[in-house]
């Protein structure tokens, strides 16, 4: 198994960035490294640690956090000769708290983590679909898909890519973990440079906070009792047979 620092590309302001290559396949092949990043926000990138993002010579950027977190802080900026990455929206899902937008109206049963990441699985089906088709373009990679902690959205894209791939469950979870390494640099400089969004963080329930190894495989397994496959699953976002070839190809050597 690699660790978190086998994965990680370090930033001074984005903690959970990391090479998804390395994991073998159910068929023999690997994902290969240096080609699919996983990442926290990006909006924070500046100065050097926006220089080393650009040396990464990312093709595309895919953005799975809402509109109001848009608005509220931004995008990765772009290159100042106005090349680089090509930079895609694709919100999972509309409504994510923060320090200005508390969620108004708790639900009255409150899900468990599995549950939650079946509902952004299923309402964010087709931004997971046009996720896995720019992948797949002949110039969509190397690429880097993101949220704002890199856990919950980005864990499920992860997920489903993965899956897709045929990389084993154990394989995922054990991937999807790994953001628990990045926790205590992460609070450190938000307790500096974003008190307020630190102080939003520690007040939610230890159940959102906290990793959960059963919440990916409740997903998948969801998937394939709703839809009987990832591929499957996919293929009802939108992805067809061409383009899961065209993934494969992009992300997998022998």
């Amino acid at each position: 198994m690699t660790t978190f620092a086998d994965r990680v590309v370090p930033f001074g302001t984005c903690f959970n960035f990391r090479d998804l290559g390395g994991y073998q396949t159910e068929g023999g092949a690997r994902v290969r490294w240096k080609t699919l990043f996983r990442a926290d926000t990006l909006h924070r990138l500046d100065g050097a640690d926006l220089d080393a993002f650009h040396r990464l010579g990312l093709r595309t950027v895919i953005d799975l956090r809402s509109q109001h977190e848009l608005d509220d802080h931004g995008q990765l900026r772009p290159r100042a000769d106005g090349g680089g990455s090509a930079v895609h929206h694709l919100p999972m899902i509309d409504e994510v708290g923060g320090p200005s937008r508390p969620i108004a109206e708790p639900p009255p049963v409150r899900l468990t983590a599995g549950e939650a990441y079946v509902s952004m699985a299923d309402l964010g089906r087709q931004a997971i679909g046009r996720a896995v088709t720019l992948l797949a373009r002949s110039d969509g990679v190397p690429a880097v898909f993101h949220c704002t902690a890199g856990k919950d959205r980005t864990g499920i894209l992860a997920a489903v890519v993965l899956a897709a791939l045929g990389v084993s469950d154990d394989d995922i979870v054990h991937d999807y973990m790994l953001t628990a390494e990045c926790r205590t640099a992460r609070d450190a400089y938000l307790q500096v440079h974003d008190p307020d969004y630190y102080a939003f963080v520690q007040s939610l329930p230890a159940a959102i906070r906290e990793m959960d190894a059963e919440s990916i495989p409740t997903m998948l397994r969801w998937i394939r009792d709703e839809h009987g496959s990832v591929t499957e699953y996919l293929r009802a976002g939108g992805v067809d047979q061409v383009t899961l070839t065209a993934l494969q190809a992009n992300l997998l050597e022998r």
